[in-house]
């Protein structure tokens, strides 16, 4: 074969290239949301029981008959919120009351005053009233937990 037939056979191949239309193979941003979007969010509503929490860099657990009368718990309803403090018992009524995925606001909150017994068993309860009547609670939540911070305190709680 000669250098003229091989360099002929070159030329032909390039110039036998295919156009594409690139317009017609695009997604859609409409597409790229769509795949893209972030689950709904987890419901906050129903019983939330407090496990645990930190402050100062010390995590401690709530244990009944230790630094609590009983399992401390809270009940978010889309209009309020309600619960056991340990021993006493709180109801935000829905007066400022609201609620997002991150911050609870508690508006105006009910406290019974017992005398629920020694200072150990009070321990929970002295801290967790605190939160509920701060003015501002930062929450953070998944399936089957949530954890709030109020005045620089973390509280962590289970379904």
């Amino acid at each position: 074969m000669s250098l003229r037939v091989i360099v002929l056979g070159i030329v032909l191949l390039l110039g036998c290239t295919t156009a594409v239309d690139v317009s017609s193979t695009t997604t859609s941003s409409s597409t790229i949301a769509s795949s893209t979007t972030d689950p709904p969010p987890v419901s906050l509503t129903g019983p939330w029981d407090l496990v645990e929490y930190s402050e100062g860099g010390s995590t401690v657990a709530v244990e009944v008959g230790v630094n609590t009368r009983e399992v401390p718990r809270v009940v978010i309803t889309e209009t309020g919120f309600f619960g056991n403090l340990g021993c006493n018992q709180f109801d935000g009524d829905g007066v400022g009351y609201e609620v997002t995925q991150e911050r609870l606001v508690p508006g105006q909150v009910a406290v019974t005053d017992m005398g629920c017994g020694s200072d150990e068993l009070m321990q929970v309860e002295d801290i967790f009233r605190e939160a509920v009547w701060s003015p501002e609670i930062l929450l953070s939540v998944d399936e089957d937990s949530m954890k709030w911070t109020a005045n620089g305190v973390e509280f962590w709680f289970r379904r």
